[in-house]
């Protein structure tokens, strides 16, 4: 039996602001950037009843995860999903195993979620303008209480994972994105170190 290679989704992030969010969008159209589509999202995380703090569900271990409920709103048409993220290096946030379905009602999601004993610690709402950039997805973001962002992503399978972080360096390098402005772990993580409510 052959076994199957585990993909990957391959991540980086980085602060922008107004000024650089116009020039990287002006670049990317440059280099063929096509528009594939604009989102309102609204995230909501979930971890078990008895957490009493972040550093209790923080990803940091290999098998550490989140689990999230997400709704998006496109073009008129809403999709639920629930999600999630599983560490796959230590403290890596940059390349995650991800798994995903699709859920008929959020209302009902929540509720099974409460049924089985969790509850939710940490809301992130967002409008996300993706771009197909060469060979990754290019995710221009206005987060709500945070302002002006980037996440380029490229999935990949665990054997082609160094290859394509380097590949993202490199397509945010191109863009004027500097080194600087790269955060080591999600922005999410830093805002529910801020936020996040137990």
């Amino acid at each position: 039996m052959i076994k199957k290679k585990k993909v990957f989704e391959v991540e980086l992030r980085a602060s922008l602001n107004s000024e650089q969010h116009i020039l990287l969008l002006k670049k990317m159209k440059m280099e063929g950037a096509s528009l594939l589509r604009s989102i309102d999202i609204f995230d909501e995380y979930w971890c078990p009843l008895a957490t009493k703090s972040f550093a209790d569900i923080e990803m940091n271990k290999i098998g550490s995860y989140s689990l999230r409920l997400r709704k998006l709103n496109y073009g008129g048409k809403e999709c639920i999903c629930l999600n999630t993220k599983v560490i796959a290096s230590e403290n890596d946030h940059n390349a995650w195993e991800e798994h995903e379905i699709s859920v008929d009602s959020f209302n009902e999601g929540r509720e099974i979620l409460r049924a089985i004993g969790l509850k939710p610690f940490f809301v992130l709402e967002k409008i996300r303008t993706d771009y197909k950039v060469y060979d990754a997805i290019f995710s221009l973001e206005d987060i709500r209480d945070f302002g002006k962002a980037v996440e380029a992503e490229i999935i990949a399978t665990s054997d082609k994972v160094p290859s394509a972080k380097k590949r993202l360096r490199g397509l945010f390098e191109k863009f004027g994105i500097s080194e600087s402005q790269i955060f080591p772990k999600s922005i999410t993580n830093i805002l529910m170190h801020k936020r996040a409510s137990f």
